[in-house]
């Protein structure tokens, strides 16, 4: 009687009739067949034992974690890895250093683009944002160039796609809830694991602290000038309820942060995502030396000032989310 599916890194654990199973350990790309395997005898067994279920304590079924096909190494930053305190109060990043970091932009009819949000890659035909960058836009209206430095020269690493699908999660406009948003594009980008490569997805469970990467082509300053190289800045990010604390201390209880959501800037200002760098990517690098995507550019209340840190959409929470619609249209 098969009672439990429990689906731990890349290892099932199985509850027959009391007894623990381990399986093998299985690769990334053979887990799903797997799921799919052990999920369809879950079903037989429940079809073909139904008149007993209600004497079967069938206890909490959980289902396998879905992988992402990443392709290429994920996380893996390039050139310069310095993590230098210094977007507004950053400095330029290096051509390469964050291979995953796209610009998604408006084009007219007359074919001319428009830098409005970040993103990243998180595989040749995925990118993920905010929902706010791409909600209210036509399909037609948007596309993705990828590998980019510096927005005005061509470089000769830039891959320019169409946008082809957005999927959201229940966006609540003005809120800022559910600020995420995963853009699939066409044709696939080239991953060449230099200029362009995918950010790794956080699992649920993953949780960040110390310091974090944001990067972007937003302006330098509240309402100051917008740059036209990749910027980077490392901030650290904030205990949820010491930054609850700080917008109410602000003025600003009624904006301050909620569930799936995280805080990432200083006490004193002076640095900090900014407008253009919405949907863009907030980094964290975990033991096993690579970059996670830990949050998503989405709101705050003027750019670097003093007790008002960026915010950002916590991406641990969407991690199922994200696996179930990518392995849907796939």
């Amino acid at each position: 009687m098969l009672t439990d599916i429990i689906y731990i890194g890349r290892f099932f654990l199985v509850f027959l009739l009391g007894n623990l199973y381990s399986f093998e350990h299985v690769k990334a790309n053979n887990v799903t067949k797997r799921a799919n395997n052990a999920l369809e005898k879950t079903n037989n067994f429940m079809q073909t034992n139904e008149h007993n279920l209600s004497h079967i304590d069938l206890g909490f079924v959980f289902l396998p974690v879905i992988p992402i096909d990443y392709e290429i190494p994920c996380g893996v930053r390039g050139v310069n890895t310095s993590n230098s305190i210094k977007i507004v109060g950053g400095t330029n990043a290096e051509t390469g250093e964050f291979p995953w970091q796209v610009s998604i932009q408006r084009v007219d009819e007359d074919e001319s683009a428009l830098h409005i949000c970040g993103g990243a890659v998180i595989s040749s035909s995925w990118i993920v944002t905010a929902a706010h960058c791409v909600e209210d836009w036509p399909l037609n209206s948007l596309s993705v160039v990828a590998g980019d430095h510096n927005l005005f020269e061509v470089e000769g690493y830039e891959q320019r796609v169409d946008v082809v699908e957005i999927e959201t999660k229940g966006y609540e406009e003005g809120k800022f809830k559910e600020d995420i948003a995963l853009v699939q594009v066409y044709p696939p980008l080239r991953l060449d694991g230099v200029h362009i490569s995918p950010i790794c997805i956080p699992e649920t469970y993953h949780r960040f602290k110390g310091l974090a990467i944001v990067t972007g082509w937003g302006r330098l300053a509240e309402n100051g000038a917008i740059p036209n190289v990749l910027q980077k800045v490392t901030l650290p990010l904030i205990n949820k309820y010491k930054c609850r604390r700080w917008f109410s201390i602000s003025g600003y209880g009624n904006h301050k942060p909620g569930e799936c959501q995280l805080c990432s800037g200083t006490e004193q200002g002076g640095t900090d995502s900014c407008q253009g760098d919405s949907g863009g990517p907030l980094i964290c690098k975990r033991s096993n030396g690579r970059y996670y995507l830990c949050g998503i550019v989405s709101w705050g209340v003027g750019c670097a000032r003093p007790l008002l840190p960026g915010v950002y959409t916590e991406v641990a929470c969407y991690s199922s989310w994200i696996r179930q619609t990518i392995y849907e249209h796939n």
